[in-house]
């Protein structure tokens, strides 16, 4: 699948796996999973889509409800150094690139138990 990379990105890394993005500010990818990542936690968009489209609809996930401390707590977990002045936003959206695939497949099977 095409994607589009937000602006400004040049290659990303997920899992072990690096993929460049092309001139044109796209890259091929494949795996749902795969997909699904760049999109939900990294801004990427379906390639022909219009990015306002995405912008519309607000990431809604386990970050979104987070205090700043909350925030902090969790990105020194995963042993990146936080500065102090840095904006909630930022610290979110630093929080959701450390956001793996393994832990997001266990908050939504303990997500799917608490259902019922």
């Amino acid at each position: 699948m095409k994607l589009l990379a937000p602006q400004g990105t040049s290659s990303i890394s997920i899992a072990g796996e690096n993929f460049e993005i092309a001139a044109d500010g796209t890259v091929d990818v494949s795996g749902s999973a795969t997909v699904r990542e760049l999109c939900e936690s990294f801004g990427f968009t379906v390639f022909g889509e219009k990015p306002a489209a995405a912008a519309e609809k607000p990431v809604q996930d386990k970050f979104t409800d987070m205090s700043r401390a909350e925030l902090i707590g969790y990105i020194k977990s995963k042993g990146l150094p936080v500065v102090p002045s840095t904006d909630t936003d930022t610290l979110r959206a630093t929080a959701r690139t450390q956001y793996s695939p393994a832990e997001r497949a266990a908050d939504e099977a303990a997500a799917d138990k608490a259902k019922g």
